[in-house]
């Protein structure tokens, strides 16, 4: 014979419990040795790929060109491009991307950026050109001066 009881537990000296996206939210500021802008883009991706229930090793690339493709407008406004480009090597690194697919999500980012500077130019044609300043063009920073992704070692620069 079961006997089936139903108990109630309530605790009222206790605060509630914090959801996990909030506890990460906090887990995230108390760290010290990351910058303002990484712990910006560290919650955006975090973020987007916590809000797909699974994400296999196989999907990733496909899901850097999707985060950007979606992310563009904050990643530009809080100049993120750096610590893009660093989150893909870290990717790279572990395995789950390849140089080829650095190479065309940063081509993604750069063509966003330009898109959005042309939009702003025909936006702004109509205004007074004495007022008008011309947003600068990033000018797209060769991969080839970021570490090798061909090579596993460090290579040592000779000076002569």
């Amino acid at each position: 014979m079961f006997v089936t009881a139903h108990f109630s537990f309530h605790c009222t000296h206790l605060p509630p419990p914090l959801t996990t996206t909030q506890n990460y939210i906090q887990l995230m500021e108390d760290f010290d040795d990351v910058s303002a802008k990484e712990k910006i883009l560290i919650k955006l991706w975090n973020k987007f790929i916590k809000s797909h229930t699974t994400t296999s090793d196989r999907s990733i690339p496909s899901k850097c060109k999707t985060f950007i493709a979606s992310h563009l407008q904050p990643l530009v406004t809080d100049d993120l491009r750096q610590n893009l480009l660093l989150h893909l090597y870290n990717l790279w690194d572990s395995g789950l991307i390849s140089s080829n697919c650095i190479l065309s999500c940063m081509e993604l980012y750069d063509d966003g950026v330009e898109g959005k500077n042309e939009e702003e130019d025909r936006d702004n044609e109509g205004k007074s050109s004495c007022s008008q300043t011309k947003t600068p063009k990033r000018k797209n920073i060769p991969l080839s001066i970021a570490p090798s992704l061909h090579s596993s070692g460090s290579k040592r620069i000779k000076r002569g």
